[in-house]
């Protein structure tokens, strides 16, 4: 095990990556940080047309992850290997839509909120219902009039407005920049 942990930090030093923060960003990947765009690609399968590989479980709690990082300047394939801090079953809730979770049951109000939470559920108030957003600077004020039922349904509806107007009331830093129209 310690020549394996060994390796991969020699691996990584070579490849470039920097060892000392536990972080690491876009611009770490690439050399020359001149790029004005860039993009991000894997795939959760391997892919049919190129061959590239998908994300494959090394044990128990680790995957590997093959993603292709290009700019103007240049591509690099990396591969990660993600060790998942929790239970499978629990890590699997950190990438489903936590609306969908809520609407599936799971009680928004006994969960720990994280700041987060905020952005998450922004994410997907604007991937759900689009049409029913209004900007006016900062601000993003939901129509509920305006969700579509074949969307959101009426049931669910009314457990978005609870859920809403319950981190409105008990995070409203988080969430100034919500406003609810009903």
């Amino acid at each position: 095990m310690i020549e394996i942990y060994r390796n991969s930090i020699v691996e990584a030093k070579n490849a470039g990556i920097p060892l000392k923060p536990r972080t690491i960003n876009a611009s770490d990947l690439i050399a020359a940080k001149k790029w004005q765009t860039l993009a991000v690609s894997g795939y959760m399968l391997t892919d049919p047309y190129s061959g590239a590989q998908g994300v494959k479980q090394i044990s128990e709690d680790t995957w590997e992850v093959t993603v292709r990082v290009t700019s103007e300047f240049g591509d690099k394939a990396i591969t990660f290997a993600l060790r998942l801090l929790e239970p499978i079953q629990q890590s699997k809730l950190i990438f489903s839509p936590l609306l969908n979770r809520f609407f599936k049951g799971e009680d928004f109000r006994t969960r720990a909120v994280k700041i987060s939470d905020s952005g998450r559920i922004r994410n997907e108030l604007q991937t759900l219902c689009t049409e029913a957003l209004e900007y006016f600077g900062d601000k993003m004020v939901l129509r509920f009039d305006k969700i579509t039922p074949t969307t959101i349904s009426a049931d669910e509806q009314e457990i978005l407005k609870q859920i809403l107007a319950w981190y409105k009331e008990n995070y409203p830093i988080w969430f100034e920049w919500l406003e609810l129209s009903v």
